[in-house]
């Protein structure tokens, strides 16, 4: 038997945000006193250094970020979202498989978590306490990691170079791809070769000639080399 969902209002919603956050901090003051102190703890006992402010600020952060996590989770179906795409990564059957991996742990907590004739056994609550480390800070660290792999020059070339093809080299060549993206906005996102791979163009024949940012780039590059 699964969970219902519970779409009336909510019990006592005459209670103003002030008011419940109030009442939360007072019933929780052990709560946030042991928080404070573990947080000193990880900020290597610094209370009035910006490593502490740090401490507090990531601890926030994750917060809201885990929150999100969990609604998105109850809202969003990936699944569909993903089946809804047809391009040269979801026509490979070995992406595919490893997407269909991560989808599983992505549904378990909205499907065999909340389903009360099976979320209570050993192996379904091992499994979700694995998902929840992973969906409320596990996958984010990762993501961090991966991050720091990035080379920020690279990420300023790229930007840069986007907002001057956007703003300088198509207000004055005018292609016919970026003219087709304002026909249709959910096509020609850019740039064309990323359209390609994901099947996202408005006209298949509509190669764009993109060799005019190469100055865009030359030039982009020598000032980020200047300036580091």
């Amino acid at each position: 038997m699964e969970e219902k969902d519970n779409n009336e209002t909510p019990i006592n919603d005459n209670l103003n945000t002030k008011a419940m956050l109030y009442q939360h901090f007072i019933k929780n003051i052990p709560y946030y006193i042991v928080l404070i102190y573990c947080l000193y703890l990880l900020s290597d006992k610094s209370f009035y250094s910006f490593k502490f402010i740090l401490c507090v600020f990531s601890w926030i952060f994750i917060g809201i970020l885990g929150y999100f996590t969990h609604v998105i989770a109850h809202t969003v179906d990936l699944r569909k979202i993903y089946n809804s795409f047809d391009n040269v990564f979801t026509r490979n059957p070995y992406f595919n498989k490893g997407v269909d991996m991560f989808l599983k742990i992505y549904e378990f907590h909205g499907e065999t978590h909340h389903d009360l004739d099976v979320n209570k056994q050993t192996y379904n609550i091992f499994y979700e306490f694995i998902t929840n480390i992973y969906t409320q800070g596990l996958a984010f660290i990762l993501f961090v990691e991966f991050v720091k792999l990035i080379n920020y020059k690279v990420v300023l070339l790229w930007c840069f170079m986007y907002a001057t093809i956007h703003n300088i080299n198509y207000n004055i060549i005018h292609p016919s791809v970026h003219r087709d993206h304002h026909i249709d906005c959910h096509t020609n996102y850019g740039i064309d070769v990323m359209d390609i791979l994901f099947n996202t163009k408005y006209d298949k024949g509509d190669i764009e000639n993109f060799n005019h940012v190469s100055a865009n780039l030359l030039i982009i590059t020598s000032i980020i080399l200047l300036l580091s």
